[in-house]
Order: C-alpha cells, then sequence, then structure tokens
C-alpha cells in the first residue's frame, strides 16, 4: 500500500521522523562532519554537539529550514542559541534570524513565518476530543473531494481526510453544525453520544477514531476509509497482489477473517448492542488484507449510512424484519372483461365458440308398433328368441323374448326375466290341454285351434339294454303335458 503524507507536521510525526539518518540525509556533504562537534560558544558551558542539539532541541526548526530549502542553516542558528522555544516567530522578528547567508531577504522571512505554523500543529490523538481556536492550524487535509456518487456510496456529508500523525491515515469525516438546521443540537449533546459511541470501538469494527471542534462545528473522524474493497468484490474479483501471495499465506488470511468477525461482533453483543447490517458489501477489506465489519446501526445518529442494494438487504436482513401481519384481503367486485381485453392462453384474443350444453331431458317411450304382428325394427323379436303364446289375433296372445344383445341388457333384466317366468307359469295353468287322440288329418285341421308351441329337441336314441329294439311312441298321436 502506498504510503499518505500530509503538510501537517505535529510533535508525534517530528519526533518519529527526525533521526540521525534524516538529519545527514537533508544536509550537505561538506557539512556532515560539523555535527559531531561542539558549538562555537559551547567550550565550557555545553557538552552537546549539534547533532544532539538538533535532536533534543531544534527539531522543528530544523524541520522548518529544510522545508524553505536551507537546512545547512541550522549551524549559524544553533550557533546562536535559537531552539524550539523561539517559535512561533513574530513576522517582524524573523529578519533577526538572517535566514539569507547574502543579507536581508523579505521573500524568505515571509516563506519561514507562513511554514512554521504547519510544524506548530497540535495532533489529535486516538480517543481525544481537541478544540482549535479560529487561527490555529488544523492537522487534517481532504484527501479527496466528494463526487456526485460520494464516500463508499455516502451523500456529501462524508468526506476523505488525511489525519497527520506517527503515520499519516485516511478516516471518513462527518461534520455536525453546533445549533443548525434540521436537529440544532448543542455542543454538549454531541459530544455526550461521541462518548457514548466511542466506546464501542473494536479494530474489527467501523469505529470512531477522535473528534476536534472548529468554527463551530464538531467533526468525528471514522475508521474504514483505508478499505479499498469489499467481501463481496473480493470474492467476485480476487486481486492478483493476493493471488501473488504463497498458498499459507492466503490460507492463513481466509481462515482468520472468520475470527476477527466474530471477535467484533461478540464486542458489540456484549456491550447491548446489535449490528442489524451484515451483509457482503458492508464487510470491508484494506490494501494489507485486514478485515472489518461496516457501519452499524448505534453509528446512524452521526454517520450517514451507505446506500444499500435492497435485494441484498433482502437476502441477509434478519427474517424477523420481514414477519408481515396477515390482513384480510379486500376484493373489489368483479368485472366482466371486455372483449378486447380477453387473452387466452396461446396469446390471441378472439376465443372459440363453445359447443351448446346438452340438455338434461329424460327418454322418451318408444311408440307401440303399428301392428301387433310385425314387430318393431329394434324390437327383442328382431335381436333374439321369442316365445308366442297365444292365436295370433287373440286377446290373451302374448309374446316372451330372451335377448342376449349385450352383457349389459342381460344383467340388467335377469331379475325381470325371472319374475316373468314365474307369470307365465301361472298363465299355463289357465290355457286348456289340446285332445291327445287324433289322426294325422284331425291334427291337420285342429292345428288352428291348438296352441303352438316350438317343441323341444330330438333325444338322442338310446342303446338297447337286452338285444330289442325298443318301441318308438306315436308322436302325432300323445302330447305331454305342459310343466305346472
Amino acid at each position: 500500500m502506498a504510503g499518505h503524507t500530509s503538510l501537517w507536521w505535529p510533535e508525534e510525526r517530528i519526533k518519529a521522523a527526525l533521526d540521525t539518518k534524516f538529519i545527514i540525509s537533508r544536509l550537505r556533504p561538506e557539512n556532515v562532519p560539523r555535527l559531531f562537534d561542539l558549538p562555537r560558544w559551547g567550550e565550557g558551558l555545553t557538552s552537546e554537539t549539534y547533532m544532539e542539539w538538533i535532536l533534543l532541541k531544534a527539531g522543528r526548526l530544523f524541520l522548518i529550514l529544510d522545508d524553505i530549502g536551507i537546512p545547512d542553516r541550522i549551524f549559524a542558528l544553533v550557533d546562536e542559541s535559537h531552539d524550539d522555544d523561539d517559535l512561533p516567530m513574530a513576522e517582524q522578528n524573523i529578519d533577526l534570524l538572517v535566514l539569507s547567508p547574502y543579507g536581508n531577504d523579505p521573500a524568505l522571512d515571509a516563506s519561514f513565518f507562513n511554514t512554521q505554523w504547519r510544524f506548530l500543529v497540535r495532533g489529535i490523538a486516538e480517543g481525544e476530543h481537541v478544540t482549535y481556536t479560529e487561527n490555529e492550524g488544523v492537522p487534517v487535509e481532504v484527501a479527496r473531494a466528494t463526487t456526485s456518487s460520494g464516500v463508499q456510496g455516502r451523500d456529501e456529508t462524508v468526506d476523505k481526510v488525511i489525519l497527520a500523525g506517527t503515520v499519516c491515515r485516511v478516516f471518513l469525516r462527518t461534520q455536525v453544525q453546533i445549533g443548525g438546521a434540521p436537529h440544532f443540537f448543542s455542543s454538549d449533546e454531541v459530544l455526550a453520544e461521541i462518548r457514548a459511541l466511542r466506546k464501542l470501538a473494536h479494530q474489527h469494527l467501523v469505529s470512531i477514531y477522535a473528534s476536534y471542534f472548529v468554527d463551530d462545528t464538531v467533526c468525528v473522524l471514522f475508521t474504514g476509509a483505508e478499505t479499498d474493497r469489499t467481501l463481496h468484490s473480493f470474492l467476485t474479483d480476487e486481486p492478483p497482489s493476493f493471488k501473488r501471495l504463497s498458498k499459507e499465506q492466503r490460507r492463513h488470511t481466509l481462515i482468520t477473517w472468520p475470527h476477527c468477525l466474530a471477535s467484533a461482533l461478540s464486542w458489540l453483543h456484549a456491550r447491548g448492542h446489535a449490528h442489524t447490517a451484515i451483509r457482503p458489501s458492508n464487510i470491508l477489506v484494506d490494501p494489507n488484507y485486514n478485515i472489518l465489519l461496516g457501519q452499524f446501526q448505534a453509528l446512524d445518529s452521526l454517520l450517514a449510512p451507505p446506500r444499500v442494494n435492497d435485494l441484498e438487504s433482502y437476502q441477509y436482513s434478519a427474517a424477523e424484519r420481514w414477519v408481515h401481519k396477515a390482513a384480510t384481503p379486500v376484493y373489489p367486485p368483479p368485472q366482466p372483461p371486455a372483449q378486447s381485453q380477453i387473452i387466452l392462453p396461446s396469446g390471441g384474443r378472439t376465443g372459440r365458440r363453445k359447443k351448446p350444453s346438452k340438455l338434461a331431458l329424460a327418454p322418451l317411450n318408444e311408440s307401440p308398433p303399428s301392428s301387433p304382428n310385425d314387430p318393431r325394427p329394434d324390437s327383442a323379436a328382431s335381436k333374439g328368441t321369442v316365445i308366442r303364446i297365444g292365436l295370433p289375433g287373440s286377446p290373451s296372445r302374448f309374446s316372451f323374448a330372451l335377448s342376449s344383445s349385450s352383457s349389459s341388457s342381460s344383467t340388467s333384466t335377469s331379475s325381470f326375466r325371472h319374475r316373468n317366468l314365474h307369470w307365465v307359469k301361472k298363465s299355463l295353468n289357465l290355457i286348456p290341454t289340446p285332445s291327445t287322440t287324433s289322426n294325422i288329418s284331425s291334427s291337420s285341421s285342429s292345428s288352428a285351434s291348438t296352441t303352438s308351441l316350438i317343441s323341444p329337441p330330438p333325444q338322442p336314441p338310446t342303446q338297447p339294454t337286452n338285444g330289442k329294439t325298443p318301441k318308438q311312441p306315436n308322436s302325432p298321436q300323445t302330447s305331454s303335458p305342459l310343466p305346472q
């Protein structure tokens, strides 16, 4: 990751940067041996060399001279016993320093006067609240102007700034106007909220780092600005720098991440807060592959939340947040659709003509035949065996049919046949038996007066039992009585 730099030099940055190696690197080579000599006035008065004087007493003064391009003039100023206690210097007194070896130089004096403020600024340490006066410098500068898309998807109230310190770091900054619309917060109310949220700070959470007051505005600095990608973008497009790491380093990083997130979440829960916004786009990864949970609900009072994808918010939110109460639906009265609004499954608008429904009418009774002797074309006589009893034209003549046209009709009329057979037997008892003594001529003449029956099938001849031929009965002379 490329290091950040700043124009501001608070005390902690000066102490971190100023050392022997740095001082030697800023001087001309011919002046380097002089660093380990005693000042001209130091014989018998001090044992400190030029190097020790710069490191202990004149560090800011050396850096100011180096910034305006005359670091070698430090020897002349030490010879005059100048140190950091002489700063800041009034503009009219700077010419006493004799910054130019060629005489008075107003431009160089003005440059020294303006530059000295950047090295006299008070720093902002973690967890502190610093109040700056109107003319005092603040060690914060905007890292990137806010665009229309905002910082990390936020609105224009949030920007990205660089805070000068031992290491220059990037933070998110939000500004709260004291007594301004729409909330009209007082300074005490804002500071109380900052102190309460500061207790939730964690290295794997977006947290409040520090705050400062300037020009009737409370500015709050938040961590998480150094992250350059989210967990969603990391998994979608793994960065090439991560792929170049060894397999062991990559495995160690990925295995450590769940522990870091669990630690941050446990920290929040132990203090009575829930995150409520855990989703891949709100889990941040910095260039060093450190991971942290993004903004949680409690910070919304000071930090504008980022824009959220509705689908992702629905998919990763807690299930109980999407429970809807059941309501009785109110349906409007049905309206018959217009013919042009009817759309069929095939896509057309014209429906097929429906067939007329069948009328539920009882079956018609068949008309009797025109003649009692001629059966109907669809009667049982044309389809099966018919037994007729009685003289033709006689009122007592009737017919009995055994039809086998279908299995269904035979099964459905079995009970009916049984009742008819019983009725036929009773009727036969009422019919007189014809004479059994007749001849051939009388039988033919009396055929009209006798009852015509269908003769039974002939019986096969029986074998003789004693070698004699059995006597054949006279068929026309006798007639078997009808069954009772």
